[in-house]
């Protein structure tokens, strides 16, 4: 292929006469994308149709990577000059084709039909193969990209159009498929009924695609809101202390929701009596998944501080919601240094 290099491959172009062959123009047409979107390029005007035709030749020959265009003026077919891939076709219109649909319609009015080039047998083969092997999404995209080089080098052939549209709808490409359906009806408008099937029912697997995924968002967001909920009241329970080997055997209570959480320790008691312990839980904090609070006992002899001892919790809660683990502090006035020790609180069963 000429100029296989440059980034855009003009893929098929026209030469147009207007006034009785006093003006010819000369159209390129560029397919752009994998939907077949078209752009065009004009050169011209020119005086006759032979002039238009040389310098479309002259193009050609300068490196342009052109492929095929057909048409029809005034009822009878235009000339065309079709070798491989590399060479030029070139029809007479009085304008140029606004999109590749309005391109193959044209096309499809021609009588005879103009052969299909080997290279485009070539590559639609390959395609074939490759459709009929594969196993995976990369396997699916060689297959799309083969007919699309079938397509871009004969825009008429009716079955790259049509075998395209399968690949597209193994991808779940459905909006695809059904452009391509569209365009082989248009190369191929004698088997409307079949295709005409064929795109309805490919326009239902989307809706049923749009469906499953409509109901797969919703699900998701239900998740999303109960998960949402349940970790508003995660820390809110009972907890039972699984190593009280330290002394402090207390169960924590803790109610309320995220934001508004109080805590309760079992083992708060305010003593009497000569000797006693005098236990209060200070600085509580719990929220999102963390809880933090400080249990402070003081030995009391006859109305007298005779000892201390302090516990500083520091907790978050696990995935499951099942246990609070964590580190506790501990120190007291025997203790020059504060001692960190691993805890872990289980969610006693109510």
């Amino acid at each position: 292929m000429k100029n296989a290099n440059r980034k855009i491959a003009l893929t098929f172009v026209c030469a147009g006469i207007v006034s009785n062959n006093l003006r010819a123009d000369v159209w390129y047409y560029n397919i752009t994308n994998e939907t077949g979107r078209i752009d065009v390029l004009t050169r011209g005007p020119y005086a006759t149709q032979t002039a238009a035709q040389q310098m479309a030749t002259r193009d050609l020959d300068q490196g342009l990577n052109v492929g095929f265009c057909f048409s029809q003026t005034n009822g009878n077919s235009s000339p065309v000059v079709a070798v491989d891939e590399s060479r030029l076709a070139v029809g007479f219109e009085t304008s140029p084709a606004q999109s590749l649909l309005d391109a193959i319609k044209r096309m499809a009015t021609m009588n005879p039909k103009p052969e299909i080039p080997e290279a485009a047998r070539q590559h639609f083969v390959k395609a074939a193969t490759v459709l009929k092997e594969a196993k995976d999404q990369s396997d699916y995209e060689l297959a799309a990209s083969e007919y699309i080089r079938a397509r871009n080098i004969a825009p008429w052939w009716p079955d790259v159009y049509y075998n395209l549209a399968s690949v597209r709808e193994a991808e779940k490409k459905h909006d695809l498929a059904i452009n391509d359906l569209k365009l082989y009806l248009a190369s191929n408008p004698d088997d409307s009924r079949a295709a005409k099937d064929r795109l309805y029912q490919i326009q239902a697997e989307k809706d049923l695609a749009a469906k499953h995924a409509a109901d797969g968002q919703a699900k998701k967001q239900q998740e999303a809101q109960v998960a949402q909920e349940k970790m508003r009241h995660i820390l809110a329970g009972r907890w039972v202390k699984e190593d009280a080997s330290d002394g402090d055997r207390g169960t924590l209570s803790i109610s309320g929701s995220d934001g508004s959480y109080t805590g309760n320790n079992s083992a708060v008691h305010t003593g009497q009596g000569e000797a006693y312990h005098k236990v209060t839980m200070k600085d509580f904090d719990a929220r999102g998944r963390q809880v933090s609070y400080r249990i402070d006992m003081r030995t009391i002899f006859n109305g007298v501080q005779r000892g201390w001892a302090i516990w500083d919790y520091s907790l978050s809660v696990s995935d499951d919601g099942t246990k609070l683990v964590g580190t506790c502090r501990y120190q007291d006035e025997d203790k020059d240094h504060p001692i960190d020790k691993p805890v872990t609180y289980s969610r006693a069963r109510e």
